[in-house]
């Protein structure tokens, strides 16, 4: 058993702000398996957290490709018991958390498969001059997944973690225009299941009020 008081007192192990206490006991529990070449048979555990927190985020991934790991399975163990007491109870499906659960499913994912991409695609559309910049961010963690400068014409993808993919995914979408189009038109962004997500026709960034998941295909237009 992993005391929870005594997380911090294994080798290697730094307390960081800003990280949940379950996401110490999952650190934790990778630490004392890992070291202790436990891996191959704690793997069925290890699968069952994965579906636990994909239940929450909706991740469509490579980590269980023959969808064969679900939360029926007589497997427990105090990773899965906690997951499932935290997670599943209702309480915790605001935003604040998703956070925590992305780094918790990188983290297990890491351990077992260290792949799960899909491949975003934005296609521009010839009409478009050189000068537009669309960028794609996460809204949980701030970071920048991708930037592009259009190229009239072409497509241009970037292979990104599936969890951008999934529901739980919150993702803003700008677009910075360099040269304003010529009036009356504008640049926009748009994909097939959400229509135009942000369009401009003055210089500077603009970004969308709609917050979705990554779609697996964007194009950029002028009109």
């Amino acid at each position: 058993m992993i005391e929870m008081d005594g997380i911090t007192k294994l080798p290697g192990f730094t307390k960081k702000p800003g990280l949940k206490p379950i996401e110490y006991l999952v650190q934790a529990y990778l630490r004392l398996i890992t070291s202790g070449k436990r891996l191959r048979e704690e793997r069925k555990f290890l699968e069952k957290a994965i579906a636990i927190i994909n239940q929450i985020l909706g991740h469509p991934c490579c980590d269980d490709p023959e969808a064969v790991v679900n939360l029926i399975t007589p497997y427990e163990n105090q990773i899965t018991t906690s997951l499932k007491n935290v997670l599943l109870g209702g309480a915790i499906v605001r935003r604040s958390f998703r956070h925590s659960l992305f780094r918790m499913l990188n983290l297990l994912n890491k351990y077992l498969y260290d792949c799960c991409t899909e491949v975003l695609t934005v296609n521009f559309t010839s009409a478009v001059p050189t000068d537009v910049t669309v960028n794609f961010s996460d809204l949980v963690t701030g970071d920048l997944l991708f930037s592009t400068t259009t190229i009239g014409g072409t497509t241009q993808s970037i292979t990104l973690p599936a969890k951008y993919f999934g529901p739980g995914a919150l993702i803003k979408v700008c677009i910075n225009v360099i040269n304003a189009p010529t009036f009356p038109n504008t640049d926009s962004i748009s994909s097939t299941s959400t229509g135009v997500l942000v369009s401009s026709s003055t210089v500077g960034e603009t970004c969308s009020n709609i917050f979705t998941s990554l779609q697996s295909s964007y194009t950029v237009t002028q009109a």
